[in-house]
């Protein structure tokens, strides 16, 4: 009902994030019972049901104090509270202290208004037949003063929904990892790592056997399987190769490309392009396709650069306006020694092509460096549908080591937190993660974390991809550890992940459920932060 429901607490105290919006950005509100709070053509306010805010549902943002912003309407009047606790829309050359408002943030990443001239919350009313937009004098807010929005910039459509995407990788698949499928790899030197070095040293026999993988690793009964166990995206890794013939590698791959896509359209699917390996490697890793391992040559060289630029736009021009596009990624995990002018240079100009050559409202995801986060800033300014790639890991990095599971727990609900801060104004990807951990974990132990890590990472305002759908090796990494822990279909099949929790982000309990439903909404309730 309307009557007076306050957040619990949930946010640590020490939590801080940056101004949420920039002077000049438009920005989309949403109510706790999903509709948009709209200007109307009489100079009121109201809650649109849609799936998508309309241009009425914009309001301009400007910066009045370090403390507070104003909203203006695409008609230019400002969103303006009256002491009876009434909103209006108001025409002035500049907002009134009566337009001004603090902004909060939920550690789910909702936010909330207040009027700094009166104290009181912005709220959308939705029970007992009102729908009102108003304001309220509780202490703290609740539900109805909490709100999830989009932003956008000025002549760039309004970015589709994002936060529901629940996907999963298809590596190893088009761009071969050899510890993904080992057997592909039967017979040639452990130095030959990634697709660069397989095929310029395969046989007939073995260059035979990678294109029965491609029709045999991933088809549309995967796609189907996907389905029935909660995802809703798959991110699909490709090369440069993937349009034309580059020797040495093996062409033909393409046509598994388009059958992912016909089977993404019948099953009602997205797709995610990863330009996973650029010519001359960005990262100098074997699932980037060095033709040296470690050597990094892909910054060096400009024809390199305009290469990647070229693959970008020729894959917008196959597959730009197709149903089942969700995005592009413009690079995969480019190394630290990337020199950032030319990934950002770089990053332009192929944002500049997809938008070119693809309907409007397609997503462009951007990595920056790994390990940094120096470039993070810079990649949100090419565009509001620009998506920030992240890839979270716990089995990499020493730090890891001999910590037990409730420890490894804690660091993805810290990672989780910081995730919500950034995807309260912008986009943000869990773009590869795993139940990988540096050492050997029970059944219980591997529900817990994978569990963990889907409450944090359902924080992220686009969605997540697990690395990755299957994994085909039989054999354990060099700790002992099963690369089970890697496969999603095995982590399923296991019971170490609850497909229900995955696609509906609500914490079930260990049970397998016996079908996958959509559970009841509960209104999230979290500790108010104010910020600026």
């Amino acid at each position: 009902g309307d009557s007076y429901s306050p957040l619990l607490e949930g946010v640590d105290e020490g939590q801080h994030c940056s101004s949420l919006f920039r002077d000049g950005e438009l920005i989309s509100l949403r109510t706790n019972a999903n509709k948009w709070i709209t200007c109307t053509k009489e100079g009121g306010l109201e809650q649109v049901e849609t799936s998508a805010p309309s241009e009425e549902a914009f309001f301009t943002v400007q910066q009045v104090s370090a403390s507070a912003i104003a909203l203006q309407s695409q008609d230019e009047k400002w969103l303006r509270a009256l002491s009876n606790g009434t909103l209006t829309l108001a025409s002035a050359t500049e907002p009134a202290e009566s337009d001004h408002f603090a902004v909060g943030l939920l550690v789910d990443s909702r936010i909330a208004f207040r009027t700094l001239m009166h104290n009181l919350w912005l709220r959308a009313e939705g029970s007992s037949g009102k729908h009102r937009v108003t304001l309220s004098d509780y202490p703290e807010p609740s539900p109805m003063e909490a709100f999830t929005f989009k932003v956008k910039q000025k002549g760039l459509p309004v970015p589709p929904n994002t936060d529901e995407i629940r996907g999963v990788n298809l590596g190893g698949w088009l761009v071969m990892e050899r510890w993904m499928k080992p057997e592909l790899f039967k017979g040639l030197n452990k130095r030959y790592g990634g697709e660069h070095l397989y095929c310029e040293n395969a046989s007939g026999a073995q260059r035979r056997r990678l294109q029965d993988h491609w029709e045999s690793f991933i088809k549309k009964e995967d796609f189907e399987w996907l389905v029935k166990h909660g995802v809703n995206s798959v991110r699909i890794p490709v090369g440069y190769w993937i349009l034309q013939e580059h020797a040495p590698f093996l062409h033909g791959a393409l046509a598994a490309l388009d059958n992912a896509f016909a089977w993404a359209e019948e099953t009602g699917m997205t797709i995610l392009l990863d330009l996973h390996a650029a010519k001359g490697s960005q990262n100098g890793w074997d699932h980037s396709a060095p033709a040296k391992l470690d050597e990094i040559m892909w910054d060096k060289d400009k024809s390199f650069q305009r290469d990647a630029l070229d693959v970008v736009e020729g894959l917008c021009k196959r597959y730009g306006q197709h149903i089942s596009l969700l995005g592009i990624q413009l690079l995969n995990e480019p190394h630290w020694d990337v020199c950032p002018n030319v990934l950002l240079a770089y990053y332009r100009e192929a944002y500049r092509r997809v938008m070119q050559n693809s309907k409007p409202d397609i997503l462009v995801f951007v990595s920056s460096r790994v390990g940094t986060e120096d470039d993070d800033a810079r990649l949100f300014d090419i565009g509001s549908n620009v998506v920030l790639d992240i890839h979270k890991y716990q089995c990499h990095d020493v730090k890891f080591n001999g910590l037990d599971v409730s420890m490894h727990c804690d660091h993805a609900t810290e990672v989780g937190k910081q995730i919500a801060c950034t995807s309260a104004s912008r986009l943000v990807s869990v773009g590869e993660w795993s139940a990988a951990l540096p050492r050997t974990a029970s059944d219980d132990e591997n529900k817990q974390f994978i569990s963990a890590q889907l409450q944090a990472y359902k924080k992220a305002s686009a969605g997540f991809f697990w690395w990755s759908y299957k994994i085909e090796n039989p054999s354990k990494a060099e700790n002992g550890v099963t690369f089970d822990t890697w496969s999603f279909r095995k982590c399923v099949e296991k019971g170490w992940l609850n497909p229900e929790e995955f696609r509906s982000g609500t914490k079930w309990s260990v049970e397998e459920p016996s079908s996958i439903s959509p559970p009841k909404k509960a209104a999230p309730r979290r500790k108010f932060l104010f910020f600026f």
